[in-house]
């Protein structure tokens, strides 16, 4: 079941609008060397000021995803934001410029242990979004009538801390998403990292909620950065110095088990956008579904109609 054409223009709209206001923002927050990937520890005007740029580059999205969750799925504010967000990380580019300037500096592997403070910081953002749907999209619709004009399937949604239930579909989601990603991801290539998560974790959602149906959608949608943790974390533990690191990146020979994890080829902001945003729809995808099988109230017999 899709959104109404209206709802999909407010959803498109959102993205161009939102995407083009982080866009402003890529300038500063690239490295100093001028390399390829978005990283807010490696941002030239530094993390601090890189993080309070963010947030104000991504005012616009936030307020035109709060509008979009109004006007239809709360799911759908989610997904225009993260593909906002979508659209400066794949201008951002590929990870691979950051690795090589990580490199120059000799901070491999530890540096990983920046990114996964930076991916508690972009995650946080997307729990700042959830929190302000939950508190303001009823607002919104009350104030703004003409808003008001289709649920698509978000009557229901509660986001909240998730329970037994919400925890067993954001765990099945991060283990179909984590798997896929790990064959999707071949390589670092930006598109491939984005793609590859997009489609990892939009399966991953639409198994989670047909397995575990239920009101409180954030454990999947906060999933992926659990993986991308999991990811970060077997790179620190799995090498010790640089020149180990350097050869597990370059050699194409050697297994698997001695590379470096697929899931570790992606940024922060990859999975804040590519992986969100398939989460999101993955979750709409199996609400439809569900939808579409609900069992139909049987018809009463036609009232007998006496003669004239």
């Amino acid at each position: 079941m899709f959104p109404s054409v209206r709802h999909r223009l407010i959803i498109v709209t959102a993205v161009l609008v939102g995407g083009f206001a982080w866009l402003s923002a890529i300038a500063p927050l690239t490295a100093a060397e001028g390399s390829s990937g978005i990283s807010l520890m490696s941002s030239r005007i530094g993390t601090i000021s890189a993080c309070g740029l963010v947030m104000a580059a991504g005012l616009p999205a936030l307020a035109l995803g709060l509008v979009v969750s109004a006007s239809g799925n709360p799911l759908a504010g989610v997904f225009g934001g993260a593909t906002a967000l979508a659209l400066l990380a794949a201008y951002g580019g590929s990870i691979e410029g950051w690795y090589n300037v990580m490199a120059d500096r000799g901070a491999l592997p530890s540096v990983y242990g920046g990114l996964m403070v930076e991916l508690v910081i972009w995650y946080a953002g997307l729990v700042a979004m959830l929190i302000l749907i939950q508190r303001f999209r009823p607002r919104l619709r009350k104030m703004l009538p003409i808003l008001a004009f289709d649920d698509h399937l978000g009557a229901e949604l509660q986001l909240r801390l998730p329970r037994t239930t919400a925890l067993s579909a954001g765990l099945v989601c991060a283990v179909v998403g984590g798997l896929l990603g790990s064959l999707f991801l071949q390589s670092s290539q930006t598109a491939q990292v984005m793609v590859g998560l997009f489609i990892a974790f939009a399966i991953g959602g639409l198994i989670g909620h047909l397995l575990f149906p239920q009101t409180n959608p954030v454990a999947i949608l906060m999933s992926s950065g659990v993986v991308a943790l999991i990811g970060y974390g077997c790179v620190l533990f799995q090498f010790d110095t640089q020149p180990q690191m350097l050869k597990a990146w370059n050699d194409n020979n050697l297994s698997i088990w001695h590379r470096v994890p697929a899931l570790a080829q992606g940024l922060p902001i990859h999975f804040a956008s590519s992986a969100v945003a398939g989460s999101a729809l993955g979750i709409g995808w199996a609400q439809g579904i569900l939808v579409d099988h609900r069992p139909q109230p049987e018809a009463g017999p036609k009232p007998k109609t006496g003669r004239r």
